[in-house]
């Protein structure tokens, strides 16, 4: 059984590495180049998302390693990540991003501060799966 906190770990981790969250993030795709697709606990924990559900890497690595979905695999020695090649990015970026966009929502009018990023992908798990949830902010 899973704890909430590996549940939260998991979808973290999970976003980091996928589809939508790759073609879109240089960050993420440059440290995927350096190491056959690794990226180091290290870099992960620079995350501040990842960073305040857990700074222990051990907690981050069994948490991954129970994942039902199993879109990252970790290193043998627990050190880093990738995502699995049983699970490959789609060939066609183009066409995946209209499909994305054919099955977008956009709702705006929460108020921002009072509202978090958590709240809302509590109130929308209600509902069934979600692919990508984002805040935007705005500066007045």
């Amino acid at each position: 059984e899973l704890s909430k906190l590996d549940q939260d770990i998991i979808r973290q981790v999970e976003y980091y590495f996928s589809d939508y969250n790759l073609p879109r993030d240089t960050f993420m795709r440059e440290e995927i180049r350096k190491d056959h697709g690794w990226v180091t606990m290290e870099v992960l924990l620079k995350f501040r998302r990842l960073k305040l559900l857990t700074e222990d890497p051990a907690v981050i690595v069994s948490a991954l390693r129970r994942a039902p979905t199993q879109l990252v695999e970790v290193a043998a020695d627990g050190s880093k990540v990738r995502r699995s090649e049983a699970h490959p990015l789609p060939e066609n970026v183009d066409e995946f991003k209209k499909e994305t966009a054919d099955r977008t929502v956009y709702l705006k009018g929460f108020a921002a501060d009072v509202t978090t990023l958590d709240e809302l992908m509590s109130l929308f798990e209600s509902y069934g799966p979600t692919n990508d949830i984002r805040m935007r902010h705005y500066r007045d």
